[in-house]
């Protein structure tokens, strides 16, 4: 006896309408899950956050780095050497080998006029994206958004070259 349309009993219907059943759950978990990957999670105007969605930075660049908790509008970056929204007392020194507290929510660095930064982000739904930012020639920095869902990996600094 063989397994298939000559044999289904009542064990094998149930089974079928079980993996009929798990098929439709995935498929649910699945646009579910692709909404997120769509559109980031913004940036909170505020210093707090729904961990662990926390949007926080890493200086692995060799030198230091200002970091601010707040990011005002809507942009992605924003020319102006004080921080977005000009919160003075949010401004932080983040020296070489250190990072923002994970429960925090850290919305921004500062690329320094003159320079040029390169940044690897690593999104907590898992992927990286890499970017360079080059203010070499400005005499403005640039502050860079950082969203909820990302950390911001500073891994190097330059003033004479990318």
């Amino acid at each position: 006896m063989t397994l298939g349309a000559t044999y289904i009993n009542g064990q094998v219907r149930r089974q079928a309408q079980l993996l009929r059943r798990l098929g439709s759950a995935v498929t649910v978990l699945a646009l579910a899950l692709g909404s997120l990957v769509v559109a980031a999670i913004p940036s909170s105007a505020g210093s707090s956050c729904s961990y662990p969605l926390c949007s926080s930075i890493a200086n692995r660049s060799g030198l230091g780095v200002y970091v601010a908790h707040d990011w005002c509008g809507t942009g992605e970056q924003l020319a102006q050497n004080s921080p977005p929204c000009g919160a003075q007392l949010t401004d932080h020194w983040l020296a070489n080998g250190d990072g923002t507290p994970s429960h925090e929510d850290w919305d921004t660095f500062r690329v320094d006029a003159g320079w040029c930064y390169k940044i690897r982000t690593w999104h907590k739904i898992g992927y990286n994206s890499y970017a360079t930012i080059n203010r070499i020639g400005q005499s403005t920095g640039m502050w860079v958004r950082v969203h909820n869902d990302q950390i911001a990996f500073i891994t190097s600094q330059g003033s004479s070259s990318c």
